[in-house]
Formats: C-alpha cells, sequence, structure tokens
C-alpha cells in the first residue's frame, strides 16, 4: 500500500499529508478483458523513461491507468496479492478481442499461492502482431510453462446470464492452474473462435462448451451448429481434433442438444471427426427448479470428465441453457393453433388453416396460411396470462404476400377502446412496434425501409426490458426511427389496462370492429417473459441461409442474379428450381447456403456443353455450398434426360451433399459421370446409383481435390479406368462406405488411385462384387507413386481379368483388414486376413442405403480391434466390439418392406425382394404394399376413373417365392384401393408353381388381405405355430371374390397346417373372414397339429356367400394323422364357417386320434344367409364325417 500511496502522491492525486490508504478484499469478480501491466523491460518498460526519477514511477499516471491496474489486483493490509481470480485456477480470454479490434486479449492463469505477487510475461505477438497477449502467473512458476499445464479449455457464451458467477464457479471443481476460460463473442462464429483457440494449444484433455442449446442444435457465436450444416465444418473438426489429446472428451451442456435423432447423429459426427469422446445433455440442463439438472445423458465413447460447474454454484444459479426458458406462449403451427409452451394457451383458427406444402415450410411441418381479408388466429381466453407483462420478448416468422399497405402481425388490445393496444404490424415494407394506454401513444418504433422481401420468409423479434427496446429483422438488431418513445423506452403489456384481446394476424377494435387482416404465412410465434439476447435471437433464426428448392424441373425463368433477387422473382412457375438455386448462389456475394430439397425426384434435362455456369449441362459449384434431401430412399436429383455430368465442383469451391440419391449421370467424354471435383467435396448419407462416363475415367466421381465420402453408397457405375472412382490428385477419405456392382474395361473397377502424392483413406468400408473386365483391379487398383492407407475394411467378391480381384498395388495398412484374394496385393499387415471369403450377403438395402450385411458367423464379426468407429454406413451404433467393413450387424429391431412393383425379378420393390429382406432381418418385420398405376401387373376396368376403386394388381409368379423364414406381416390391406371382405386388390398368382410356405422358424407369422390363386400344391403351406391367415381370397377368386375360372384355382389345399400349433384361419369379425374356394383342401390340418381355430370363413363359396365357386372343393376342414384339440367355428354364430359346394365332407376327421375337435356354429349346404341350398346335388359326402 506504501507504493500505491506513493505513486498517487506523485501524481497529483494524494498529499504528503493524506490520511494513509487502506483496502478492504473485495467480492469474487472474474473480468472478460483488461489492459495488463508492462513487462519489464518489454516494449512500454517506463523503467528507463527519462522523465521519470529514479523509483521509475510515472508522474503523469491518469486515473484511467490507476483503475486499469486496480482491475488487475486486489490488496489487503500492507501487502500486495494476485486477484482473485490469479488464486482460483482459471484463465479467461475474451474472444471478442480475438479479430484484431484494438482490446488486448487477456489471458488470465491462476496460480495456487494467493500471496504471490502479480508477474506479467510477454506471450508474444497475438495474431494481427501486436504483442497484447499476457499470461498472469505465479511468480515461481516458469512463465514459458504456463500454457503448457492447460489441460482443459471452457468455453462459454458472451450472452448466458451471471456470466460472472458462472466463471468463477470452475474454480470448485478444476485444478488451479489447469484451465482456461474463452468467452464467445455473440457477434462471430464461434466455431472459427474455437479453432483458433485451440490451433495455439495441444494435447488438450477437455473441452467444455455452455452455450445455448434446442433439439437438435447448438449455438456457438452467430453460427447454429446442427446435423443437417456439420459437413460444412469438417475441416474445424479436424483441427480441434489435432489439438486433442488421444482421449480427449468435450462437453456439450445445452439444453435438448441430443434429444432427437439430429441432434444424436450431431453428436456422433462431432465424436467421429475429431475423434474424442462426446457427451451432451438430452433434457433441460440447468436449475433444477426450473426442470433442468446438470447431467449430459448422450454419450459416444467413453467420458471420464466430470461437468465442470461446481455442486454448489448449480444449486444457485437460476437459469437454464435453454432458448425455451421463459416462454410462455408458443404456436408452432404445424398442425393447428395449439401452444406448445406447456402453458396451454391454445388458440383457436378464425377461418384460417394450417399449410403443410414442405416447399414453403419454415420451421416444422407447417405454418397458419392467412388470406388477408377475414381470417386470424384468436388467442383472446388467454389474454389475462399477459397483463402484467413488463418485460419480454415478441418473435415469430412472417412471409408476406404483399407489401402494399398496413397490416397486423400480432396484437393485445382493449376492444372497447379504439386506441389502446400493443402491436407488431407492418406498413409497406418496413415493421413497427406500437404501445398505447387509450389515446395516448408510449412506445411507436420503426425499422428502416426494405426490411421485407415479399414472397419469402422473414424472422422478426421486438425485446423490452429495463434496458429499453430492441428490433431485430432476419437475426440483425436494425435501426429504427421513433415517432414517441427512444431507445431506454420500458413499455409493455403492463402498461396497458383492461386488455380483452389478443391473437396473431389482425387488429381488433371498437368492439367487434376488425381490420389489418395479414396475408401471407406466419410460422413459429413465440412470446417471452424474458429480454433474449442477440444470441437466443440468432438461434431462433437457425437457418436462414437456407434456400427451399420446390421446383422439380429443371427450369431457370427466376431472377438468377443473386439470391435475394430468386426469392423475389422465382418465375412464371413460382418455384425454384435446383438449378436456378445453383446459378443464384453462385452469382450471389455470399457463400455458404443451404439448398433443402424435398422429396421427389429432381430431373436435370437442359442440355448443352462447354459452359462452366450451371446454365446448360452439368450443374457448376463455384462457391461454398450445402444440399440436403429428405433422405436417400426420398430425394433424387437425375440426369438421364440431360446426357451429361450431374456437378462439377470447381477449384477453391467446396460442395456438401447429404440425404440424397444421385443417378442418370452420364459424363461421356467427360471424366466423372456424377461429379468432377477440383476443389472440395463431402458427401455423407447418400447414394450414388447408375452413373457412368464413355471412354474416359471415374464413372461416378473423378477427383483432383479434396473429398470425403461418408456412409456413401456407390453402385451400379461404370468407365474405362476407376468403374466407381478415379482419384487423381489431392486427397480422398472413404468412410463407411460400400462401392458394390461398379465395372471398369480396365483398372480399377470400383477405385483407381494414381498421380504423384495422391493419398487415400480408406476407413470401414466394403468394396465388393465390382468388376474390370479387362484389366487390373477388380476391387482397388493403386499407382505406383500413390499411397492407399486402408483399415477395418473388406475388399472382397470382386473379379478382374487378369487375377488381381481385390487389390493390385502396394497397401499402406492400417491393419485389420479382409480382403479375399492375394494376388497383386503388396504391403498386408500380419493383422490383415488375407485369402478368407468375409461372408458377405448380396448388396442389399437397409434403411435408405446399400450395404452387404453380415452374420455372426462372418470373420469381419466382432473383429475391428481397436476401432473407435461409433456408427456404421446405415447409421446404426457400433457396439464395442465393433465389425470390419461398412456394415455392423444387428440383431435390430422391425423393419417395414414396401412392394412397389409387380415383378418378380427379386429387384428392389418386389415381393420376392421383400420376403428376402424379411428373413433376413432377424426381426419381426413388416410387408406392405404401395404398387402404381404403372406397374405392368395393373389394371383398371373401368379405364378414364383412375381412383374409383376398381384397379387391381396382379403378381405373376415366374418361379416359386422364398420360403417364409422368420416372423412377418405380409400386409395387403395397405394397398390403395382395399376394402374389407368386398376388395383385395393385390393378386399373387403362382402360374403353377408351389405356394406361400410358411416355415417353423416364421412363428407368429400374419397373412391378410391377398389373394392367393393358381399354385400347383398348397397355396399356403403352414409348418410354424401362432400363425394368423386373416381376410384373404383363397382360391379361384377375382378382386372382387368373384369366381376367375377354374384355371386360377390351387391344385391341392388352400391351407396346410402340418405340424404347427396354435394356428388362426379366420375370425369372427368381416375383415378376418377368408374365403377359400377352388382348392382340393378347403383347410387341411395334418401331422400333430393342435389348437387351431378354423372360424368365420366361407369355403366353397364367393366372397358374398350366394353362390359357388369352384369345381374342385372336395373336401371342406379334413383333420390327418394325429391333429387334435381344435376348433371349427366357435361359440358365436359370427365364429361359424359357411360351407357348402364341396364334393365330400365338408367336415371330417381322419383318424381316432383326431380326439378334442369343437364343431360348433358352422353352416353347411346354404348360403351365408340361410335361405338357400347349395351344393353339387350329386348324392354324395356328409357334412361332417367323424372317424
Amino acid at each position: 500500500m506504501a507504493k500505491l500511496q506513493e505513486l498517487l502522491t506523485r501524481a497529483g492525486l494524494l498529499t504528503p499529508d493524506s490520511v494513509p490508504l487502506q483496502a478492504e478484499l473485495l467480492e469474487d469478480r472474474v473480468l472478460m478483458s483488461a489492459t495488463p501491466l508492462p513487462v519489464e523491460g518489454a516494449e512500454g518498460d517506463v523503467s528507463g523513461d527519462p522523465a521519470l526519477d529514479g523509483t521509475g514511477i510515472a508522474i503523469d499516471v491518469t486515473l484511467d491507468e490507476i483503475d486499469a491496474w486496480m482491475t488487475v489486483a486486489t490488496f489487503g493490509d500492507e501487502q500486495e496479492t494476485t486477484s482473485d481470480v490469479a488464486s482460483t485456477g482459471e484463465s479467461t480470454v475474451d474472444a471478442s478481442t480475438r479479430d484484431g479490434g484494438s482490446d488486448s486479449a487477456l489471458v488470465e492463469a491462476g496460480t495456487s499461492d494467493g500471496d504471490s505477487e502479480v508477474e506479467w510475461v510477454d506471450l508474444g505477438p497475438t495474431d494481427d502482431g501486436d504483442s497484447t497477449t499476457n499470461l498472469m502467473s505465479d511468480s515461481s512458476q516458469d512463465p514459458d510453462s504456463s500454457v503448457s499445464q492447460v489441460t482443459s479449455i471452457i468455453f462459454v457464451d458472451g450472452a448466458l446470464q451471471d456470466i460472472d458467477q458462472l466463471v468463477e464457479s470452475f474454480s470448485g471443481s478444476l485444478p488451479a492452474g489447469s484451465y482456461e476460460v474463452i468467452i464467445l463473442d455473440s457477434s462471430r462464429s464461434g466455431i472459427d473462435q474455437i479453432t483458433e483457440t485451440l490451433g495455439a494449444r495441444a494435447e488438450v484433455n477437455q473441452l467444455h462448451i455452455l452455450s445455448h442449446g434446442s433439439t437438435g442444435q447448438v449455438t456457438l457465436g452467430n453460427t447454429v451448429l446442427a446435423a443437417e450444416n456439420i459437413d460444412q465444418f469438417q475441416a474445424d473438426l479436424a483441427a480441434w481434433g489435432q489439438s486433442l489429446s488421444a482421449d480427449a472428451d468435450i462437453l456439450f451442456y445445452g439444453c435438448d442438444l441430443a434429444a432427437d435423432e439430429r441432434g444424436r447423429t450431431l453428436i456422433e459426427t462431432i465424436a467421429s471427426r475429431t475423434q474424442a469422446d462426446v457427451a451432451a445433455s438430452d433434457d433441460l440442463t440447468g436449475h433444477q427448479d426450473l426442470g433442468g439438472d446438470w447431467e449430459l445423458e448422450f454419450v459416444v465413447g467413453e467420458v471420464e470428465t466430470s461437468v465442470v460447474v461446481s455442486a454448489e454454484f448449480q444449486n444457485r444459479w437460476m437459469t437454464v441453457l435453454d432458448i425455451n426458458s421463459g416462454l410462455l406462449l408458443h404456436n408452432t403451427f404445424d398442425s393447428d393453433a395449439s401452444d406448445s409452451s406447456g402453458n396451454n394457451y391454445d388458440g383457436t383458427l378464425i377461418n384460417a388453416s394450417i399449410n403443410t406444402s414442405s416447399g414453403t415450410n419454415q420451421v416444422g411441418d407447417g405454418k397458419v396460411s392467412l388470406n388477408g381479408s377475414n381470417d386470424y388466429v384468436d388467442l383472446s381466453t388467454h389474454v389475462a396470462n399477459f397483463d402484467n407483462l413488463g418485460e419480454g420478448t415478441i418473435a415469430v416468422w412472417v412471409y408476406a404476400d404483399t407489401t402494399s399497405g398496413s397490416q397486423v402481425i400480432f396484437q393485445a388490445s382493449d376492444s372497447g377502446d379504439n386506441d389502446s393496444r400493443v402491436a407488431i404490424w407492418r406498413n409497406a415494407d418496413e415493421f413497427t412496434f406500437f404501445v398505447r394506454e387509450g389515446s395516448t401513444t408510449q412506445l411507436s418504433m420503426t425499422t428502416s425501409a426494405a426490411n421485407i422481401t415479399q414472397g419469402s420468409w422473414n424472422h422478426i423479434a421486438v425485446t423490452v426490458g429495463a434496458d429499453g427496446n430492441k428490433f431485430y429483422v432476419n437475426g440483425v438488431q436494425q435501426g429504427v426511427s421513433y415517432s414517441t418513445g427512444n431507445s431506454s423506452t420500458n413499455k409493455f403489456f403492463d402498461d396497458v389496462s383492461e386488455l380483452d384481446f389478443l391473437g396473431w394476424g389482425v387488429d381488433k377494435y371498437n368492439g367487434t370492429s376488425f381490420g389489418g387482416y395479414f396475408d401471407g404465412f406466419i410460422d413459429d410465434g413465440r412470446v417471452y417473459d424474458r429480454v433474449l439476447s442477440q444470441q437466443d435471437i440468432t438461434q431462433l433464426v437457425g437457418y436462414h441461409d437456407t434456400i427451399i428448392v420446390d421446383g422439380f424441373a429443371d427450369t431457370v425463368d427466376g431472377n438468377t442474379s443473386d439470391v435475394a433477387s430468386l426469392l423475389a422473382s422465382r418465375g412464371a412457375d413460382g418455384k425454384i428450381s435446383l438449378r436456378e438455386a445453383i446459378i443464384a448462389t453462385n452469382n450471389d456475394s455470399d457463400s455458404g447456403w443451404s439448398l433443402q430439397l424435398s422429396a421427389g425426384t429432381y430431373s436435370l434435362s437442359t442440355t448443352g456443353d462447354a459452359e462452366d455456369w450451371g446454365l446448360t449441362g452439368d450443374l457448376d459449384i463455384r462457391t461454398s455450398l450445402t444440399i440436403v434431401g429428405a433422405g436417400a430412399d426420398l430425394t433424387t436429383i437425375d440426369g438421364t434426360a440431360m446426357s451429361d455430368r450431374l456437378m462439377q465442383v470447381f477449384g477453391g469451391s467446396e460442395l456438401y451433399l447429404s440425404n440424397l440419391t444421385l443417378t442418370g449421370g452420364s459424363g461421356d467424354t467427360y471424366a466423372g459421370g456424377a461429379i468432377h471435383n477440383a476443389g472440395m467435396l463431402v458427401a455423407e448419407d447418400t447414394v450414388f446409383d447408375g452413373n457412368q462416363v464413355g471412354v474416359t475415367d471415374g464413372g461416378t466421381i473423378y477427383s483432383i481435390g479434396t473429398a470425403t465420402l461418408d456412409r456413401v453408397a456407390v453402385i451400379n457405375s461404370s468407365a474405362y479406368n476407376g468403374g466407381a472412382i478415379l482419384v487423381n490428385g489431392g486427397t480422398f477419405e472413404l468412410l463407411n462406405s460400400t462401392l458394390s456392382g461398379n465395372t471398369s474395361v480396365y483398372d480399377g473397377a470400383a477405385l483407381s488411385v494414381k498421380g504423384i502424392g495422391t493419398t487415400v483413406n480408406i476407413e470401414h468400408s466394403t468394396i465388393a462384387d465390382n468388376q474390370a473386365t479387362n484389366g487390373h483391379g477388380g476391387g482397388i487398383k493403386v499407382d505406383a507413386n500413390s499411397v492407399v492407407t486402408m483399415s477395418y475394411s473388406i475388399v472382397a467378391d470382386n473379379f478382374a481379368q487378369y487375377g488381381t480381384h481385390d487389390f493390385n498395388g502396394e497397401l499402406n495398412s492400417g491393419g485389420y483388414n479382409i480382403i479375399e484374394t492375394s494376388t497383386g496385393l503388396l504391403g498386408a499387415d500380419v493383422t490383415d486376413i488375407v485369402g478368407t471369403d468375409p461372408g458377405l450377403s448380396a448388396l442389399t438395402l437397409v434403411g435408405s442405403t446399400y450395404v452387404h450385411t453380415i452374420g455372426t458367423s462372418s470373420i469381419a464379426y466382432d473383429a475391428a480391434t481397436g476401432s473407435t468407429a461409433n456408427v456404421d454406413q446405415t447409421g446404426s451404433d457400433r457396439d464395442a466390439s465393433p465389425d470390419i467393413g461398412a456394415y455392423e450387424y444387428q440383431p435390430g429391431g422391425p423393419q417395414t418392406f414396401v412392394v412397389t412393383n409387380t415383378l418378380d425379378d427379386g429387384s428392389v420393390g418386389s415381393l420376392r425382394w421383400a420376403i428376402t429382406q424379411a428373413n433376413a432381418s432377424g426381426t419381426h418385420d413388416t410387408i406392405e404394399f404401395n404398387i402404381g398405376t404403372g406397374a405392368s401387373g395393373y389394371v383398371d376396368p373401368t379405364p378414364g376413373s383412375p381412383g374409383s376403386g376398381d384397379e387391381y394388381w396382379t403378381i405373376s409368379l415366374i418361379t416359386g417365392l422364398p420360403s417364409i423364414t422368420d416372423t412377418v406381416i405380409i400386409d395387403g390391406t395397405t394397398q390403395t384401393g382395399y376394402a374389407a371382405g368386398v376388395f383385395l386388390p393385390v393378386i399373387i398368382d403362382g402360374n403353377n408353381h408351389t405356394g406361400l410356405n410358411i416355415a417353423s422358424a416364421a412363428t407368429g407369422t400374419v397373412i391378410r388381405g391377398l389373394v392367393v390363386r393358381d399354385f400347383n400344391d398348397d397355396a399356403i403351406d403352414i409348418a410354424a405355430d401362432d400363425v394368423s391367415i386373416v381376410g384373404n381370397f383363397i382360391g379361384q377368386f377375382t378382386s372382387t371374390g368373384e369366381d376367375a375360372g377354374d384355371a386360377e384355382a390351387n391344385t391341392f389345399s388352400g391351407v396346410r397346417i402340418n405340424n404347427a400349433d396354435n394356428v388362426i384361419v379366420g375370425g369372427s369379425t368381416f375383415a378376418d373372414r377368408n374365403v377359400i374356394s377352388g382348392n382340393e383342401f378347403g383347410v387341411l390340418l395334418r401331422g400333430t397339429s393342435t389348437n387351431a381355430v378354423v372360424s368365420g370363413n366361407y369355403i366353397g363359396l364367393n366372397a358374398t356367400g350366394t353362390s359357388l365357386v369352384g369345381a374342385a372343393n372336395d373336401y371342406g376342414v379334413y383333420f390327418m394323422e394325429s391333429t387334435a384339440a381344435s376348433t371349427v367355428g366357435g361359440a358365436t354364430t359370427a365364429e361359424g364357417n359357411v360351407i357348402a359346394g364341396v364334393v365330400h365332407n365338408a367336415i371330417s376327421t381322419w383318424t381316432e386320434s383326431n380326439d378334442g375337435i369343437l364343431i360348433q356354429h358352422n353352416s353347411i349346404g346354404i348360403t351365408a344367409d340361410g335361405l338357400t341350398l347349395l351344393d353339387h346335388n350329386d348324392g354324395q359326402g356328409s357334412a361332417i364325417f367323424i372317424t
């Protein structure tokens, strides 16, 4: 203190007679930035300044300098000590100073000795060359070792509440001097800031990231990170991984981040890219009284790090890391006007409707559509819940169909008073927020002009709080003009009395008078009881750089000079085509646009060569662009009609693809049938199918830049060399992917690698069933000057003319590969399995991608020793003992396979394919039908009346169907036109082949709603227990259940039950009744079958039970051998069978062993209504024959 008193005296701030200074220890304080004290001998050292006396103390010290000194140190009686920051072990960087601004970037590193003096050590220049980055350290430490001791870095969103106290709490969880705290600047990309920070670090063990999250996404600075856009940041994630230790953990604290599959996929991708173990929250993070906790429930890998917030602070930090905290009202408008905030402030649609068109959806599955004349959303029954709201936020997405006139977006009002209201409205292309009590306007602020783009979405938000008011448009705080009030004016709901109306899209005044109707869409309307930060607003805006591509035709009639122009002027069709979107993003001054494609096929048809801006021919990528589909099985880009490659990525440009299928690319003389890449290409969850080039290379991809394929299938492509892929420079990664069914005339049917310095890395991939018809390397061909590193991958079942079937060239093995043929292979590792068949299945569609599956008997099963991969190509989790190859064996859950055609060739969508898939899945699956009118077996008896309900589809078999070997439900009721018991639109015609066989392992199988006819043995042969045959027409039937003629009869039984128990044929309801006619035996029970129930069926009749069908109904229900303990009919008349027209016996037993047969409530020899006799009248046979 004596030194400080002397300094102040020399500065003229104290006199020699002043009272001696004293100081008291202040409360804990954490600083986000400061100007450090100078280091002796460094630039700015005052000790040698001739203007100073011998003590080196400046005479002209200013109050600002004194204040700066006091900022970084506290003092006790007659003793200098380090600040509380320095004694806690904290290290803090204000990341807002990392962008070259004028403020110094201060790193505060704590010491364990609270009594040590502060010493400043120059760490060298910052990124902009200024020596302003400093370390405050214990003087006993070696200054050069201070940063190296930091093993944990904590990134904190600068918009969090009570941030100083939050940061202070870290000292209760981590050792002194072991961590740094980085405050993320909300005006910059948090991802960039993390990358910059880690770039100067190494061997970091822990990353803690505390920021707001919501379902499936997290906000970092001004960037929202989600599964849909993470491909844009793969270089950043890889850089993070380079700075982490081998067993590093990353902890994300944002609320609900891992609450859905999108968020879990995001975390898995981060883990894969960084090679770190990652944990995230799947619910609210924060105080328990607000419904939060501090558990990070979703974990990828083995996270050993504890949460960084101390237990004591967890109990007193009254907030949650969630965009939904303080949410009073949330109208998502996905299906109605209900409130999803949890407060049940549900609204009513008044003459309005919910529009769910995906092409114009902004957030979620729908939005409210308002016509500007007489419709709105009424929330008035809940307005009293907003009366006392003194601060808060109103936020909403709006899509204006016009910018003329004045239209209200949101309003609360006293409808009996023409003036009182709280409102947001649009006037021309401006937004206004307005608060008035009676005739007195309290606040009126209006944004500048040109804030609205007609025909596109805009996000608006108004915040009002103790610090005044702010207006945001599309996440950017607006400059506003005030006709009343100013930026400090705090006026909100509580300043307006007698509110009785609340709603979206209308102005209500003077009792029942309405006006100001909004014309367009409103979506995701929110009201909060807290002031949202800039960070929160950024999160709500989310993907404002996303363009919805809703035009499937290859049309260019919009204004493509830039994105804004295209959104405003979409052309005559009013839609945005894929080509228009790409041309506009190429022309736009901004990059990083994302194109959202809907389910459907985007057909490219604009022909023309020698043009490099996407105007004709292939789509040229000259910017950073992301294209996202609805799923590889749902969204297709098809270039068949264009006869050109699909896309070209130019040098310096970036293309990120996900959830798509790309097909029909034809390079002709241009390399790369689907994509020619000279920039950066990343494809994830994508299928390349059926692309080719003519007399050149790279049937699907030709790459000389940087490329990564992750969870990708490249199938059925062809070229001279590199039937699927040819890499001729740069770097290429193939991860969790399958190359199959590809062909080359010469070398490298799946993959050809050439060029000096070319590097390829292959991990967990499967390369199988490819053919080099007149060359080497049926799987992979590597030239001498290139390097291919491969680990945990399978190369098998390929063919090459010269015997180098699987791998030709030098392999830089990472270990644990399976290569079936050794000929041509050099450099295998001792852990590689060479010369053994891995036992791959045929190429199989699993989910939305194609893989070669394996079973537990494969040598690939559980054999990827040491692999840290988290997911396989299908997106399924890998277990603790991963499998080699792209596919991880999954016991799995039930799947649904859909029959979409009438073919019998085993192709995808055929019934034969569906049965094969169900047999292979190992789960209890369902086969449904959704066959289109273009199928070859489609018949419309009344042409010109599609959808009339009489159309049917016949699946004509070429050979017998595969036996059903696993439990499955085959459900014909799912086909369009089905009507229970009246019309069955799917006919399975056996063409005199063997029928449906349900093997003993297929316990619990159900066959429902089908016409099953023309088989040369049993139509349905059952060897499994607990099978149900319900609601079918079995025999010589049409779809209407009428007689199709004896040529369509089944030769032997309609249903045979052979050594199977608990089988049900029919039921008591109309929908469960089988109609079984035109078979030698209607239902035949053999062997030791027991507990069968045959009930509610028509046997020998048509579907209406009015007439006989078929000449060969010899027996109705027949028990043979030791079948016993079964029921024909049942306790009610509804359970009784109607049996007529049989030649011999309607119900009969074979031997005395057929014990316990209950025959009850059956009608024999008459129509179903019991009014007319029906029989062959030949005098033979019995109604019931008992032996």
